[in-house]
């Protein structure tokens, strides 16, 4: 009962901090640091996935299986993202020392170091997760959240460079581990076992191809919005790390509490109904949340979108919400199941084909946001519809589709409140717009029982 409290907290402060540093950020920097940040956070993205990916992935799934083989895998782990991160380390601090601070070094560099400080901290969430020290966990998420807020804001009020920004990000991974992590004994290791090395990155290496994938694609889209003139590109790009930061980071941060019960479902012997219970929950997460920022997006746009990124925000922002909710529901919803199933191979056709139709079209498509926004979300439908058939014909379950079509029923009201509520735009609209389209939600779904709703909370109270 304590986890159901405390992780749900820290996953929601963690959420709102990320949403609320994504919105300091343009407010400080003028629209051509705003995309030189855009990149190089993104490209931090790509490196992450790049590099640790396979490592978080094999430490949260094989850290809390037995005991002895578990201590082997993770001490094997933790070398090898001690090596990983002295070598960004290094590759960052070779760019900065050996070539002029300016240009594309510079950037470059910025995004080596976030990447080597988010793979080290992913890599700790993904042990504490595995082995359910939950509180741990939430300290670490609530710390990391607070000192992101705090660094973002001071880094980007003093310096007003996109790069500065993402070396304050850089910088608030760090603090939050020496703050939460009280015994550093507790990652030292043995050495690298050579067997379960060659194991972990079989398994991890496959899995990670997914999440290169989709982060590769996420990057692509950022540099050829960013090819157009930057006056205005730099309000699409705004809008689309608005919508990626929201959904993206709220459907990993539920995907905290929703991923490991799945795992120890399926490893318990009830694989359908775990990958079943992963879909339907992530869609039930997601959607809404996708619904519900569509809908209130026009009440904060005056308070929140600078003068200079207006015209290019609202041209942008709903084509971007609606990517964001599906690349979420994609990622946390379809392709969690092959990391569930423990076949990793059966995650990779989608995203490549994802990437591969986004690579293909955008070279037609230059100086177009809004086509390159429709472009991608006609490669993501498609590449979700190939998630699914693989997944249906593979995993061999029955997929949750009525319960995820009521969902989309569930979410109506919340488009309907916003569409007839007599209130002038603005902040206050969106309060009122945010609580009665939630309240609406949840008593349908418990209304009508969409997805057993109703019994889960039962068991759970």
């Amino acid at each position: 009962m304590r986890f159901l409290v405390i992780l749900p907290v820290a996953v929601l402060l963690a959420s709102v901090s990320s949403f609320v540093v994504q919105l300091i950020v343009p407010h400080y920097l003028d629209p051509a640091q705003y995309s030189q940040f855009s990149l190089s956070w993104s490209l931090g993205q790509l490196i992450v996935a790049s590099a640790y990916e396979w490592l978080r992935v094999s430490m949260l799934r094989y850290a809390g299986g037995n005991a002895q083989l578990a201590s082997i895998r993770v001490g094997t782990l933790r070398a090898m993202y001690l090596i990983v991160g002295a070598a960004l380390l290094a590759l960052g601090g070779a760019l900065l020392v050996g070539h002029a601070l300016c240009g594309w070094q510079l950037w470059v560099a910025a995004a080596c170091v976030y990447a080597c400080c988010q793979g080290l901290f992913d890599g700790s969430q993904a042990y504490l997760r595995a082995v359910g020290k939950n509180g741990k966990l939430a300290s670490l998420m609530v710390l990391r959240a607070l000192a992101g807020l705090v660094f973002v804001w001071i880094s980007a009020k003093l310096f007003g460079a996109g790069v500065a920004v993402v070396f304050a990000l850089a910088l608030s991974f760090p603090i939050a581990l020496g703050g939460a992590v009280r015994r550093w004994r507790d990652w030292s290791v043995d050495g690298i076992d050579p067997v379960q090395l060659s194991f972990l990155f079989r398994f991890g290496s496959l899995a990670a191809l997914s999440s290169i994938a989709s982060a590769a694609l996420q990057f692509v889209a950022r540099a050829t919005i960013s090819s157009d003139a930057v006056a205005e590109t730099a309000g699409a790009l705004f809008a689309f790390d608005l919508s990626l930061r929201v959904l993206l980071v709220l459907g990993a941060a539920a995907n905290i509490v929703i991923l490991q019960r799945t795992i120890a479902s399926a490893d318990s012997g009830r694989g359908e109904a775990a990958y079943a219970d992963q879909m339907f929950l992530a869609a039930a997460v997601i959607l809404p949340a996708g619904v519900g920022l569509m809908s209130v997006v026009g009440d904060f746009t005056s308070a929140i979108v600078p003068v200079a990124y207006e015209r290019g925000f609202e041209s942008s922002i709903s084509l971007s919400v609606a990517f964001a909710t599906l690349l979420a529901f994609r990622t946390f919803g379809v392709d969690s199941l092959f990391v569930i199933s423990g076949d990793s191979r059966l995650g990779l056709l989608s995203p490549v084909l994802a990437l591969l139709l986004v690579g293909l079209g955008a070279s037609f498509l230059r100086g177009s946001p809004t086509r390159i926004l429709l472009l991608l979300i006609i490669a993501l439908v498609v590449s979700l519809a190939v998630a699914c058939i693989v997944a249906r014909r593979s995993l061999v379950f029955r997929m949750p589709v009525r319960a995820i079509l009521m969902v989309l029923v569930a979410c109506v009201p919340i488009y309907a409140v916003s569409a007839g509520l007599p209130m002038s735009q603005g902040l206050d609209r969106a309060v009122v717009v945010t609580g009665l389209g939630a309240s609406m939600y949840v008593g349908m779904m418990y209304l009508f029982n969409i997805g057993c709703c109703r019994d889960l909370i039962r068991r759970t109270a």
